[in-house]
């Protein structure tokens, strides 16, 4: 039986998994947002948007404790955003881009 504590810290880690989600769902709409529009002041400000996204993302994932299967999903999203991030030119923040993060797994 879970404690009370066990319980909380299981709902905290649930709701920064789908923060994450949510984070990488909002940095691809708005780089096929800035894809859209053809002003530049609006594509770089989107662009900025969308990497600080990622940028969040990167940050979050030491915290949280993620399933093989979470894991594995997250990772293929980020790594897709990134490389959208990269064909605009817009700088990614996290050493080179890879996943070298110590990322901890859930049982």
């Amino acid at each position: 039986m879970m404690t009370s504590f066990q319980k909380l810290l299981k709902r905290s880690n649930d709701a920064g998994i789908s923060f994450i989600t949510l984070e990488i769902d909002l940095a691809m709409q708005l780089l096929t947002t800035a894809s859209t529009t053809h002003d530049e002041v609006r594509q770089q400000r989107l662009r900025k948007q969308a990497r600080e996204a990622y940028d969040t993302v990167l940050r979050c994932i030491p915290h949280l404790h993620l399933t093989e299967s979470q894991e594995k999903d997250v990772k293929e999203h980020l790594e897709k955003v990134r490389k959208r991030l990269e064909e605009t030119n817009s700088v990614v923040n996290s050493g080179n881009g890879r996943f070298s993060r110590r990322w901890k797994r859930s049982s």
